[in-house]
């Protein structure tokens, strides 16, 4: 049986349109705004019909996005928000007219074709509810195409995949979805079903285990936001709290990058830093993509990701990165001896820092993750920032200091 959506998975899928519809509707490339003379009204509505869906107060959600639709009948995040309730009541012909109507409209996003992945996915959706798979997996995948880092829209073109009996296909997405989200419980649930399907008890039980540990942590939070006091401020903002411990994580986004970027462009790297010296191990890259090296006199320099979609990472010591190097780069391996990467900054009787860290690149995202969790005084992230596409992070003392920065390649 294919697994419900809960008000929490639709909750979390609420707050992101929510987040969209905060910045107001736009020609994103002209710079002009028009969203008439009750636009804040009608984005406050809309705000505070999410946190009433939050609450699992679904009747006065919608009450606040049928007021903001009475005043402009053509605010398409408000449709989307209604559909995915209607969804949750198991009104699935309402829901789909409301997808529709977003669907059909001209220009529902002026200037951003990406919020059009939430109206494709709730239509796959209903198609999948009515077992109409083919038709639901053409609308995941046009949500994906829309949205590339659209988690939900992953997992539930899996599960569908997996109702299919497309045992590899499904746990390809499933993959995909905790490359972008590392902690989706749910994802962990399906991939241990395929797992299972597939004859591998041991996987499965392990990935069963992290399901369970995020499910708890969900109906915790849950109860907790569930407690709130339920009269909310049209103003109101919904804060989920925080998750299971993990280490911090740093990221940036290239969306310019993101239609040029092949599957395969994913990518980790392993750093060590300790002693003076930083040793770099490519840890991963997806079956076909490729990971590109360069040492210089002044640090090391990675490519990753593919032809149009590459990401660079310098690491170099303190404020000043590598310098360019004449050298060729190379095809550095990433399978069960890949090549470890060393590099000596300062004297190793200096009193240096010692971290561990990864990097991850994916589709046009980077994010750098803090294993050992430093102090804000030995991790310094865009302080100051070299530029709005580079991100930079100073680790270690003064006197003892390394840089990491990521950017776009040039």
């Amino acid at each position: 049986m294919p697994i419900p959506s809960s008000w929490r998975r639709t909750q979390a899928l609420l707050l992101s349109i929510a987040a969209a519809a905060s910045t107001p509707t736009a020609d994103r490339a002209s710079g002009q705004v028009d969203m008439g003379p009750h636009a804040s009204e009608v984005a406050a509505l809309h705000r505070r019909g999410v946190n009433y869906q939050s609450l699992g107060e679904h009747d006065l959600a919608f009450a606040d996005f049928d007021a903001a639709l009475r005043i402009d009948p053509g605010f398409a995040y408000a449709l989307i928000s209604r559909g995915h309730l209607f969804l949750v009541k198991g009104d699935e012909k309402r829901a789909l007219r409301d997808f529709e109507t977003v669907l059909r409209a001209a220009d529902p996003f002026p200037g951003d074709r990406g919020n059009h992945a939430y109206a494709y996915y709730g239509r796959g959706l209903v198609a999948r509810r009515r077992k109409a798979y083919d038709q639901a997996i053409a609308d995941f995948s046009e949500a994906l195409q829309r949205h590339r880092m659209f988690v939900a829209a992953f997992v539930d073109r899996a599960e569908t995949l997996f109702e299919q009996g497309k045992l590899a296909a499904a746990l390809v997405d499933v993959d995909r979805a905790l490359w972008v989200h590392p902690q989706y419980g749910l994802a962990y649930r399906i991939r241990a079903r395929i797992y299972r399907a597939q004859g591998r008890p041991l996987e499965a039980a392990a990935d069963e285990m992290q399901a369970r540990l995020f499910a708890a942590f969900e109906e915790t939070r849950g109860l907790l936001v569930r407690s709130r006091d339920k009269t909310i401020p049209v103003a109101d903002t919904f804060s989920s709290g925080p998750g299971p411990s993990s280490p911090p994580r740093y990221g940036i986004d290239y969306p310019g990058l993101r239609q040029s970027c092949a599957d395969d462009a994913r990518q980790v790297l392993f750093v060590s830093m300790g002693a003076g010296s930083v040793a770099v191990r490519p840890a991963y890259a997806a079956a076909g993509g490729k990971i590109y090296a360069v040492q210089s006199v002044s640090g090391l320099t990675f490519l990753l990701g593919n032809d149009g979609c590459r990401i660079k990472v310098t690491v170099g010591k303190g404020d000043r990165p590598p310098a360019q190097s004449n050298a060729d780069l190379v095809l550095v391996g990433h399978n069960a001896e890949p090549p470890l990467l060393e590099h000596r900054f300062y004297d190793p009787s200096q009193a240096c820092v010692a971290a561990t860290l990864r990097v991850r690149a994916f589709w046009g995202y980077a994010e750098l993750i803090d294993e050992l969790r430093l102090s804000p005084n030995q991790h310094r992230w865009n302080n100051p920032r070299p530029s709005p596409e580079v991100t930079s992070h100073r680790l270690g003392d003064e006197g003892c200091e390394i840089e990491i920065r990521i950017s776009k390649a040039d």
